[in-house]
């Protein structure tokens, strides 16, 4: 077996991956929550959309960004990254990753939104070389 290539970034200290298939009630209250205890880590989040009720995909992304742009912490990183169709929670986390490490050149579906809060040497592509990678399942809820 050949070995694999893998994209890695000294860039943040985490990687976290959320699958979801977006219903807002659920998602963006733990999202928000994620966003307000990162404590200062420099962290790429993928969003990894795999939607069931396409209006419900939509209304969780703007969602998403609207939070993202009034309380994301500086130095982290949001891709939003949508499935052409539902593709199950374990499709969710492998597609979130490609999409981690390889940006839209390893995605099937569509960067929705890679945005930053500070400038990168480019867009987020790797998982952290010294750091940890979470999947997150979007109905945790973080507590103060």
């Amino acid at each position: 077996m050949d070995p694999i290539d893998i994209a890695v970034t000294s860039e943040f200290d985490v990687l976290i991956i959320i699958p979801t298939v977006a219903k807002s009630e659920v998602l963006l209250p733990s999202f928000e929550r994620l966003l307000k205890h990162l404590d200062g880590q420099r962290t790429h989040i993928v969003v990894s959309v795999n939607p069931l009720n396409q209006a419900q995909a939509e209304a969780s992304i703007a969602g998403i960004s609207y939070l993202w742009d009034r309380i994301a912490p500086e130095g982290c990183a949001l891709t939003i990254y949508r499935h052409p169709e539902a593709c199950g929670f374990g499709g969710a986390i492998n597609r979130g990753l490609r999409a981690a490490l390889y940006g839209s050149a390893g995605a099937e579906g569509s960067i929705i939104k890679s945005i930053q809060t500070r400038d990168f040497s480019g867009p987020p592509a790797g998982i952290p070389e010294e750091g940890i990678t979470i999947i997150w399942n979007d109905d945790l809820h973080v507590t103060d």
